[in-house]
């Protein structure tokens, strides 16, 4: 299996809000990520989102994660809303390293930030 360049971070947290039309919370994911490509969480990560390495070590992995995300997103129907585009290409880069489908993803987003 050949992988591309590993991307330049590694997603250890996913978390998302579901709203309906009407901007009712219809659901929420959070989970942690066990990290495999940098295996220990550097120590500027762990000050600033208090993630530690040790606490990853007992989560599933990101391509198990991701199906569940996935699943939770609702796929194409849904629109992501951002706050900066950092986040969204850094689940891009790590899909395509895990060789994942990003078609189940929608492709479509608002950046808050602006």
């Amino acid at each position: 299996c050949h992988k591309t360049h590993r991307p330049c971070c590694e997603i250890i947290q996913i978390g998302a809000v579901k709203l309906d039309r009407h901007m009712n919370e219809t659901g929420s994911f959070q989970c942690y990520v066990k990290p495999t490509i940098y295996p220990e969480v550097s120590p500027f990560i762990t000050e600033l989102t208090g993630i530690t390495t040790e606490q990853l070590a007992s989560e599933a992995v990101f391509p198990e994660i991701f199906d569940a995300f996935a699943e939770f997103s609702g796929g194409g129907e849904s629109i992501f809303c951002v706050w900066g585009m950092a986040d969204l290409k850094e689940l891009f880069r790590n899909l395509e390293y895990h060789n994942l489908n990003q078609k189940l993803l929608t492709k479509r987003y608002i950046n808050l930030q602006p």
